[in-house]
């Protein structure tokens, strides 16, 4: 394999999820939005001695799948909802603003669950990393399951309440 196919490759795959769920958002159809993607991923090896070293790979990507998800949307006549073209713009533009601070959501909630109790912590990795149910949890912990729910809402609630004040403090824009 090439340096230029191997730099694009582990681009590639390090920005995928990002471009996919770009793609996703406008396109919710499993089947349509993996096709897509498949196009722009083709495009993207295609072109890619256009692209320039150190620069917005990702920007360049969603640029791309941009272009495939307009082409897309105006062959499909069918649809329930179309939009103009002005419409589809603003979707498109909120969605990649949306995309952009998901990175940041992210490492905001993970400083925030590193702020959580211990016994916080052990209910969302069961819950989430091992998906336990709550009734089976409550029965691990000797609760009732309505309050492991009160408990959940309110590490919920806690999380949301960091994560907004994280991003605020860092300067970056909430939607």
């Amino acid at each position: 394999m090439s340096k230029e196919n191997e730099s694009f490759t582990k681009l590639l795959l390090s920005h995928q999820k990002h471009i996919y769920g770009y793609i996703f958002m406008h396109i919710p159809n499993d089947s349509d939005a993996e096709d897509i993607f498949q196009d722009v991923a083709l495009v993207m090896c295609r072109r890619f001695e256009e692209f320039s070293p150190g620069s917005n790979f990702l920007a360049w990507g969603i640029e791309i799948a941009k272009r495939k998800v307009i082409k897309f949307r105006q062959k499909q006549v069918k649809s329930k909802v179309i939009f103009n073209d002005q419409n589809l713009e603003k979707l498109i533009e909120y969605s990649t603003s949306y995309l952009d601070g998901m990175d940041h959501r992210k490492s905001a909630l993970k400083k925030c669950i590193d702020k959580l109790s211990p016994q916080d912590k052990i209910l969302l990795e069961k819950r989430y990393h091992k998906n336990v149910k709550v009734i089976d949890i409550s029965k691990q912990v000797n609760r009732s399951a309505g309050a492991l729910y009160q408990v959940f809402s309110r590490i919920h609630l806690t999380l949301r309440n960091c994560v907004k004040r994280t991003m605020q403090k860092d300067g970056i824009n909430i939607t």
